[in-house]
């Protein structure tokens, strides 16, 4: 990811009563996230709230956001 120049978010603290990470054996489950960034959470509808453009990024922040929680729970 470096490589490419991606650095990840740090994570949110939960915004809810929810685990963000949960470990079942070799499995790891990832809750509870969505497109959080340091000046909240984006929200709106696609075409009425936001651009094409603005809901990729979204879905790019929630992918981040994403690993960065396993990051936190698996050390790498």
């Amino acid at each position: 990811m470096k490589h490419l120049g991606i650095e990840l978010p740090d994570v949110m603290p939960p915004a809810g009563s929810y685990v963000p990470a949960k470990r079942a054996g070799d499995l790891v489950y990832v809750s509870g996230q969505g497109p959080w960034h340091a000046g909240g959470l984006v929200k709106g509808k696609v075409g009425r709230d936001l651009s094409l453009a603005q809901a990729r990024d979204a879905a790019r922040l929630t992918g981040l956001n994403c690993l960065s929680v396993l990051r936190a729970e698996l050390g790498s």
